[in-house]
């Protein structure tokens, strides 16, 4: 019971079912629901102190309906139904009827509804094959899409595998665990939209959760029987439990960002948008999605040069991005909004010299009246503190000295007090939002005369 109980603790909280599957209903949500519910039922009969009759109606039935919700399931289906089919025909040929009768009753409805055999969804899929190798690895092992980064424990399983491999008394189905694997990243690694877009960790990859857990079932019994042979001695266990354990806990560290950092989301478009560079993006260890805003971005090997004298227009359409670093949201209509505690631009200039910058800007304000309040700086030096408490927003200039401005320079906005929307008015907002900027403006300095 304690290491069913260790078991479920980590796939639970150390996988993407943490991040991914609890940030909201994707389809996959239910897919994996039926998918466990028929892995339980064709297990039960082979591998269970009390073994029961294998249902063919019943499993056809929750293998069908994973397939509903998912259209991938079926490589799912087709694995399980010939190892039913190869352990024993009879039952194999039920399920097969069973499976059948789902198929038509799904087959008529969606040419009743759609007027095709099958939904638009499954069958406007689109492959993208000159990179499968490369969209490979990374689906694997990249920090922004890799499954062994977000299922860390996987690593720990296939280590006890390999560590207590005379003692495998599940091979068969270990071995369904690893063709439905292995075929269900090759596939997914060759649609076009790969990375499944703006989301976090390897969401096409949680339906390998509940085979996950079997091979893990697998794996701890393995070494428990090694233990019991005294094939092993228990202190080399005792190392690979604790491996484990910290495989376990690093999967929570990684995936919790997913529901308490706001940053994780807006990884998807910044530094790399996903959309546009999705190999630079998930390969950027420099800045993986898992820390994003527990870590500074890193500075660009190159800034982008800031021209003087020539507004930049911030939001959508705008030509700001180059200049950012981290704490930014996405680009609004007209805006772009700086989050607490403080957002960061990087750039270089021709000629360093005394500046006057501008920023046409306006503050988050819930009610009629608010005060927010910002700190200007400038390669770390503080320029000025202000208040701006019109909800329509204010032109600001400051001087910034000859002594501060370098060729390559950091710039931030601080945000003193932050608003967050979900605390001012319950809505499903939780950016710490400051100021609203709509314009900058760089321009030299001139002294007046005296």
């Amino acid at each position: 019971m304690p290491w069913s109980l260790a078991t479920a603790w980590a796939i639970a909280f150390g996988t993407m079912a943490f991040s991914t599957q609890s940030r909201g209903l994707w389809a996959s949500t239910s897919s994996v629901m039926f998918q466990a519910f028929a892995l339980i039922g064709l297990v039960r009969p082979w591998r269970s102190r009390n073994p029961r009759p294998l249902r063919p109606w019943l499993l056809a039935t929750f293998m069908a309906w994973s397939w509903f919700c998912r259209a991938t399931m079926a490589v799912h289906l087709i694995a399980m139904g010939i190892f039913v089919l190869w352990r024993n025909r009879r039952a194999g040929l039920h399920l097969a009827v069973w499976g059948a009768m789902w198929l038509s009753a799904f087959v008529l409805w969606s040419h009743q509804m759609y007027h095709t055999w099958l939904p638009p969804y499954y069958s406007h899929a689109m492959w993208r094959t000159e990179l499968w190798g490369a969209v490979l690895a990374a689906n694997l092992f990249s920090p922004g899409r890799g499954f062994f980064i977000y299922a860390p424990v996987a690593v720990g399983v296939v280590a006890l595998l390999v560590a207590f491999r005379r003692h495998l008394k599940d091979r068969a189905l270990l071995g369904l665990c690893a063709v439905i694997s292995l075929t269900h990243v090759a596939i997914v690694s060759a649609y076009w939209n790969w990375t499944s877009g703006h989301a976090f960790g390897a969401r096409f990859c949680v339906e390998l959760l509940p085979w996950l857990t079997l091979a893990a079932v697998i794996a701890i019994a393995s070494a428990q029987a090694a233990v019991a042979e005294k094939a092993v001695t228990s202190g080399r266990w005792r190392v690979l439990a604790i491996g484990l354990a910290i495989c376990a806990l690093a999967g929570v560290a990684i995936n919790a960002p997913s529901g308490f950092v706001h940053e994780s989301f807006d990884w998807n478009l910044m530094p790399i948008d996903i959309g546009t560079d999705p190999l630079g993006a998930v390969w950027n260890w420099r800045y993986p999605q898992f820390l994003a805003g527990t870590i500074g971005w890193p500075e660009p090997d190159v800034l982008p040069e800031w021209l003087l004298d020539e507004a930049v227009q911030f939001g959508a359409p705008g030509d700001e991005k180059k200049y950012l670093l981290e704490r930014w949201g996405g680009a609004d209509p007209g805006q772009r909004w700086a989050y607490g505690p403080r957002a960061r631009m990087a750039f270089s200039l021709r000629q360093p010299q005394a500046l006057d910058w501008t920023i046409v800007a306006a503050p988050y304000c819930p009610h009629e009246t608010c005060d927010q309040i910002y700190r200007l700086t400038w390669n770390g030096t503080m320029l000025e503190t202000f208040h701006v408490n019109s909800p329509g927003g204010v032109q600001h200039r400051v001087t910034v000295p000859a002594n501060v401005v370098a060729k390559d320079n950091i710039v931030a906005i601080e945000v003193l007090n932050p608003l967050v929307p979900h605390d001012i008015n319950g809505a499903e907002d939780f950016r710490p939002l400051g100021l609203g900027v709509r314009k900058m403006l760089l321009v030299p300095h001139v002294a007046m005369a005296r």
